[in-house]
């Protein structure tokens, strides 16, 4: 596409104009990169006013190499005797920053990453899991006793791991340790306090009498593994439960649910929810049903109808924690969605 038809087509998500070199074109570049690539005609003003540029061009191609790290493609074309560079971006592979900060394209705009948005692109320009990420943590932030405790309730599926070992080994031999830091995982799973650095990692319990009456709300922290046992405890103190003989002074507790299904919901709503969401995991309990939401959207390439067939993908969100609770036999089979 030459110049001219560029400048009809006007600004948009993968083309831009800018009249002179200044940071705003290498904020755009970063954009480019981090979104779906595009062009920009340097030497035009906002307006699609041709001023040309006077620039060197090898300079140029050296400042936006040494600023962004990339080689973009630079042509120039003349407009009435006025030079306009033509720079072109392809989509990066990886993340690409202008300055320490990322900026992508919306619409013929380019913004700035906030901390949700760009810690979503990392993960999605890496491959890598949220869990299995370096965590703000250090190993001082782990519990020891809650660590040992995991390893204890693991000993039937990890027993090359000894109760007695250095916490630094267990965690490495769990895969939960990158380059000596550890992982997002094991401050979720082990963390004293997770909720220092995540405060988004909660189950918020709600006692229902109709959609908009709250008759007991509570929310729960601590580790993945104090908040399945929490929640069960207030699910458990919201809903019926009666008693049979089975001959003596035997008798047989039957709930309103089956404990070990909304156990396995508990799990499930924890291991599969997407971190990176500022929302805690919300339970609402109501006269005659209990709805259980966590944040996150059903990973790509996977549908409803998928879920409902007996055979589908599995896509963990956060196979380090799922590995983990499946060692601890709380669940069967970690690598199912």
């Amino acid at each position: 596409m030459n110049v001219s038809d560029l400048l009809k087509k006007g600004k948009s998500e993968t083309s831009e104009f800018k009249r002179e070199l200044n940071d705003s074109v290498y904020k755009t570049l970063s954009a480019f990169a981090n979104t779906h690539g595009g062009i920009l005609l340097l030497g035009v003003g906002d307006d699609g006013k041709v001023y040309g540029f006077s620039g060197d061009l090898d300079s140029l191609a050296r400042s936006i190499r040494h600023n962004l790290g990339i080689n973009p493609s630079i042509k120039v074309e003349d407009i009435d005797g006025k030079k306009i560079v033509i720079i072109e971006v392809p989509q990066s592979p990886v993340p690409v920053s202008f300055r320490g900060r990322y900026y992508r394209r919306v619409g013929a705009q380019t913004v700035e990453m906030g901390w949700e948005d760009l810690r979503r692109f990392f993960l999605q320009k890496s491959g890598a899991t949220w869990d299995s990420l370096p965590s703000p943590a250090t190993l001082e932030d782990l519990d020891e006793e809650t660590i040992r405790k995991f390893v204890r309730m693991a000993r039937n599926r990890l027993p090359y791991i000894n109760e007695n070992e250095d916490v630094e080994s267990i965690l490495d031999k769990l895969g939960l340790l990158e380059d000596g830091k550890i992982t997002n995982a094991a401050l979720l799973l082990f963390g004293k306090e997770p909720q220092k650095y995540y405060i988004q990692a909660k189950v918020g319990i709600g006692r229902f009498k109709d959609p908009v009456t709250i008759i007991d709300d509570k929310e729960i922290g601590g580790t993945l593994f104090t908040q399945v046992e929490e929640a069960m405890k207030i699910i458990m103190s919201h809903i019926g439960v009666r008693y049979e003989f089975e001959g003596g002074l035997r008798r047989k507790e039957i709930w309103d649910y089956p404990l070990d299904a909304l156990r396995e919901a508990i799990i499930n709503t924890l291991i599969h929810r997407d971190y990176t969401d500022p929302s805690n995991v919300q339970i609402k309990i109501f006269d005659d049903f209990i709805w259980i939401w966590n944040p996150g959207k059903l990973p790509e390439g996977i549908s409803l109808e998928d879920l409902k067939k007996e055979m589908h993908p599995s896509k963990l969100r956060n196979p380090k924690i799922a590995q983990v609770f499946y060692y601890a036999g709380l669940v069967e089979r970690w690598a199912v969605l």
